[in-house]
């Protein structure tokens, strides 16, 4: 069995989200947005919420990473620097 600490698992699901997300800019031809995505840090926590209980063994109910992919796909990325600005 193989065990990622809770700071590897944030960056590794972090990452196959961005993948995710910046295969299909370029499978929709938005090449500008794919580029975009290519600045925006796996290790980011900013999103997280550390507050409250979580239930991760739910097998009935997995992850759709797609959805999360398509919703995101509408969304405007910003860098930390424009959210402080």
């Amino acid at each position: 069995m193989f065990l990622i600490g809770p700071g590897g698992k944030v960056g590794f699901y972090n990452a196959t989200i961005l993948s995710r997300l910046w295969e299909y800019r370029k499978s929709v031809g938005d090449p500008e947005g794919a580029a975009e995505i290519l600045n925006v840090s796996p290790v980011a926590w900013i999103h997280l919420n550390f507050r409250g209980r979580y239930k991760f063994r739910n097998r009935e109910k997995p992850i759709d990473i797609d959805a999360i992919v398509r919703k995101l796909a509408k969304a405007q990325i910003k860098s930390r620097i424009d959210q402080v600005a």
